[in-house]
């Protein structure tokens, strides 16, 4: 993988009490970045929760921040 400058950025985030999404053109590197911070999250026996938000656009529970938030509880509850 190209080194990016961004992972450095990101890696500042991780272990807030956050939510992180990465937002940015089609084909520009975002799950490989993600893909490469959660490999690196689980070698260090972190948990983790990775959601593919262009898979889901056209969900409703992404228009309202109260519904996206239950979502995401559900989701990593389960």
């Amino acid at each position: 993988m190209i080194e990016r400058k961004i992972i450095k950025d990101i890696e500042k985030w991780i272990g807030e009490e956050k939510i992180l999404i990465l937002k940015w053109p089609r084909q520009v590197g975002k799950t490989t970045i993600m893909k490469f911070l959660e490999k690196k999250l689980i070698e260090n026996q972190k948990k983790t929760y990775y959601f593919n938000m262009d898979e889901e656009l056209t969900n409703p529970v992404f228009q309202d921040v109260k519904y996206f938030i239950k979502y995401i509880e559900d989701q990593i509850t389960t």
